[in-house]
C-alpha cells in the first residue's frame, strides 16, 4: 500500500515550493503594476482632456486582456518549470536528470535566457499554462474594469470640503492617489496568485510524469494561514483529479473562526484563493525519497 514518504520533516521538505513561489513574488509584481500603471497613465491623460468619465474605463483597457494574458503566460510558464524542476529535486532530482538526458538525445534547442532549462520541458507544460492563463486573464480583466468604474464613479461625485465639486486637475489628482495605491495591492495579490499556481502547475505535472499516484494538499502553519487552507489541509486525491468543483463551498476550521468560502474555478491544485501559500505533496513509497 502506497504511504507518505517518511522525511525528517515532510511540511518543511515540501513546503520549498511555496518559500520559492513566495521568493518570485516581487519581480512578478512590478510586472504587473507596470501594466496596471499604463492604464492609470491613460485614465489620467484622458481625464486631464475632459473626456467622458462614462467611457474612460473602457478606453483604457482597450487591448488590456490581450497584452496581460501574454504577460501572464510568458511568467507562468517560467514559474511551472521552476516548479517542475524543484519538484523533481525534492524528489531526488530523478525527473531533473530525466528531463536533461532525454533533452540532450532529441538535440533540443535551448531556452530564451531566464527558463533555465530545456525547451522540451517547457512545451511539456505549455498547454495547462495556455488554457489557464486564457481563462484567469479573461476574469482579472474583468475585475479591473470594475475598480476602474468604481473609483471613477466616486473621484467624479466626489464633494470637497465647501460642497462643491472638483475641478479636472482634482479629480485627476483624486484618481491618481486612488489608482496608485489599488494599484500596488492588486499587483501584488495577481503575482503571488500566479506564482503559487505555477508552481504547484509544474510540480503535478512532475508527479503525473514520475507516476505518483496520489497527492495531498499542504498548507503553510503559521499566524497568517486562513481557516479554509487548514479545513482542506491533509486531502488526498489520485494525481490529476479534482479537489473541488467551481461553486463548492469549503467550511473553514472552527479554531480559526470558521465560515464559508466559496470556489470561484475548478480546482485541481493550490492557491485555493488569492494570496493563498499552500502546496501540492506526493504521496509515495518511502523509498523513493532520497538522502
Amino acid at each position: 500500500m502506497t504511504v507518505l514518504a517518511k522525511v525528517s520533516d515532510r511540511r518543511a521538505h515540501w513546503g520549498a515550493l511555496a518559500h520559492r513561489a513566495e521568493a518570485d513574488v516581487p519581480a512578478i509584481m512590478r510586472g504587473y503594476q507596470a501594466l496596471l500603471n499604463g492604464v492609470t497613465s491613460r485614465i489620467l491623460e484622458a481625464v486631464s482632456e475632459g473626456a467622458d468619465p462614462l467611457s474612460l474605463a473602457g478606453n483604457a483597457l482597450s487591448g488590456f486582456s490581450e497584452t496581460l494574458e501574454a504577460f501572464e503566460t510568458d511568467i507562468a510558464l517560467e514559474a511551472a518549470v521552476r516548479g517542475y524542476l524543484l519538484a523533481g529535486g525534492l524528489m531526488g532530482r530523478k525527473a531533473f536528470l530525466g528531463w536533461r538526458v532525454l533533452a540532450k538525445a532529441a538535440g533540443a534547442v535551448a531556452m530564451e535566457p531566464g527558463y533555465g532549462t530545456d525547451e522540451q520541458l517547457a512545451n511539456h507544460l505549455r498547454p495547462s499554462i495556455a488554457a489557464w492563463v486564457e481563462q484567469t486573464s479573461r476574469h482579472e480583466t474583468a475585475t479591473t474594469a470594475q475598480q476602474l468604474d468604481k473609483y471613477l464613479k466616486e473621484a467624479f461625485t466626489y464633494q470637497t470640503p465647501s460642497g462643491m465639486g472638483m475641478t479636472p486637475d482634482q479629480v485627476a489628482a483624486e484618481l491618481k492617489r486612488r489608482l496608485t495605491k489599488g494599484n500596488k495591492h492588486r499587483a501584488e495579490m495577481l503575482a503571488r496568485t500566479l506564482s503559487l499556481w505555477a508552481y504547484n502547475e509544474g510540480a503535478m505535472a512532475l508527479y503525473r510524469d514520475e507516476g505518483v499516484g496520489a497527492v495531498e494538499w499542504m498548507a503553510t502553519e503559521d499566524d497568517l494561514t486562513c481557516p479554509y487552507c487548514m479545513a482542506i489541509d491533509g486531502a488526498q486525491m489520485p494525481t490529476g483529479e479534482l479537489f473541488g468543483l467551481a461553486g463548492d463551498e469549503i467550511d473553514g476550521l472552527e479554531e480559526l473562526g470558521g465560515g464559508t468560502m466559496t470556489l470561484g474555478f475548478d480546482t485541481q491544485h493550490p492557491p485555493l484563493h488569492p494570496h493563498c501559500r499552500c502546496i501540492l505533496a506526493p504521496v509515495v513509497l518511502a523509498s523513493q525519497i532520497k538522502g
